[in-house]
């Protein structure tokens, strides 16, 4: 052990180790360190990829297209006055409801629609709003029929607009246009 010294003989033992236990696993390696085995070879030829890249770009996922607005609008009772919550509230027929869209610095865009017997609007948004503007737009309690119940909220954006969630996508009868129907949290008024 002299000649090696107690750190080199514990050296020589695992690199011994080391080439036994590669010989067990990698049957084609070698045990000989100094002849070549087929793990050391460098690849020939590289390999082709297994298919060639498109030539046009892909499609976007969203093409342009015009926007519609779906929500409902209720009427709060009494005793949730202040409170933000739609528990026990009713639909409100011929509320009003405007969607306005910020398309440039110095121009918006208004649509409004009132709420049928069910409380449902539908805002169908003028031709030169598309959805590529769809970020810029935003919902807005505009009046209410019920003189009993005619304070806008906040809840969801009422007051202060609220946000388009992710839309669905159709086509026109005659296939011509492609439409964006957006959906709204529901809105509410509530007794003064």
């Amino acid at each position: 052990m002299a000649f090696f010294g107690p750190n080199k003989g514990l050296m020589l033992w695992q690199l011994l180790l080391l080439v036994n236990i590669s010989t067990r696993f990698f049957p084609g390696a070698s045990a000989n360190l100094f002849e070549e085995s087929k793990f050391a070879k460098p690849p020939g030829a590289p390999v082709p990829a297994p298919f060639k890249a498109p030539v046009h770009p892909p499609m976007s996922l969203s093409p342009r297209s015009f926007i519609w607005v779906r929500g409902i609008v209720y009427c709060k009772p009494e005793k949730f006055k202040g409170i933000d919550t739609i528990w026990q509230a009713k639909p409100l027929n011929g509320s009003g409801v405007k969607l306005v869209c910020h398309n440039t610095m110095d121009r918006s865009t208004v649509a409004n629609a009132k709420t049928d017997e069910q409380g449902y609007y539908l805002i169908k948004a003028p031709d030169t709003v598309t959805s590529y503007a769809a970020h810029m737009c935003r919902v807005f309690l505009a009046s209410s029929p019920l003189a009993t119940c005619n304070q806008r909220t906040n809840l969801h954006g009422g007051v202060t607009g609220a946000t388009l969630k992710k839309p669905v996508y159709f086509r026109s009868e005659d296939g011509k246009k492609l439409y964006a129907l957006y959906s709204v949290d529901p809105l509410a008024f509530e007794p003064m």
